[in-house]
């Protein structure tokens, strides 16, 4: 059996999804594990990389049902890490009430998305937005750098 190098877990409330890969990305095994195995299981693997899928921890995503091919989103998702969920919303909204104040620069996304949509809307869009760019940082290692100004 060849060496994983990378774990990847699907986070949820009680029941966790570890997905075990190696360089290629070839899958090496699949578990189903409670919480309460979860610990137990990472401390016997060798070292390497473990990924989480952060968005949906957070919980700042929009409920899909879709069928027969026309998508249908519900309310904002409560599920997942609630104090990670709260940070992500905090920042928004900070982020938001600054750009209504200051009267951001017209040509960025936030000034566009808040004159179409209802400012906690915006708030969500934003901190899943926040959300994908931590996961993209923590996957993939580096800085974050900021989006250059479109001139």
């Amino acid at each position: 059996m060849s060496e994983f190098s990378i774990i990847a877990l699907d986070l949820a409330k009680n029941v966790f999804q570890m997905h075990g890969a190696d360089a290629s990305g070839t899958v090496l095994f699949r578990k189903k594990l409670r919480r309460d195995q979860i610990l137990k299981c990472l401390a016997a693997q060798p070292t390497c990389t473990v990924a989480t899928r952060l968005c949906g921890m957070a919980g700042a995503y929009q409920l899909q049902r879709s069928t027969g091919g026309k998508q249908k989103l519900g309310k904002t998702s409560r599920m997942g890490e609630r104090t990670l969920r709260r940070l992500l919303i905090i920042g928004a909204s900070a982020a938001v009430r600054w750009a209504m104040r200051k009267d951001s620069t017209a040509d960025s996304w936030l000034a566009r998305m808040l004159a179409l949509k209802p400012p906690m809307l915006v708030i969500v869009a934003l901190a899943n937005k926040m959300a994908r760019i931590v996961w993209a940082l923590m996957a993939r290692g580096g800085t974050y750098r900021a989006p250059a100004a479109a001139k």
